[in-house]
C-alpha cells in the first residue's frame, strides 16, 4: 500500500485480502491507516492522472504471529 500505483487497485473493490504481512512496519504507515479507516487517499495508474478516492474495501490480513502494537491491544485491533 506504500506505492501509489498499487493503491488505485482498491478503487471500487469490496475486499482486500492478503496472504501474509511482510513485517510490522507494513502497518505503521499513514497511508495504511487512511486506507483501513476509509479516509480519502491519492494514487495514480501508470501514464494516467492522479486520482483521489475513498477506499471502501474490507481488509483481511493473514500472519503467523501478531505484530506488536505500541501501547498494547485496544478495540481497534
Amino acid at each position: 500500500m506504500g506505492d501509489e500505483r498499487h493503491i488505485v487497485g482498491l478503487v471500487g473493490k469490496l475486499l482486500n485480502a492478503s496472504d501474509e504481512l511482510s513485517s510490522s512496519a507494513a502497518i505503521t504507515s499513514e497511508t495504511f491507516k487512511a486506507i483501513v479507516t476509509g479516509e480519502p487517499v491519492e494514487g495514480r495508474d501508470v501514464y494516467k492522472s492522479r486520482i483521489e478516492f475513498r477506499p471502501i474495501a474490507q481488509h483481511i490480513f493473514a500472519t503467523n504471529t501478531l505484530p506488536p502494537f505500541q501501547g498494547g491491544m485496544d478495540r481497534g485491533v
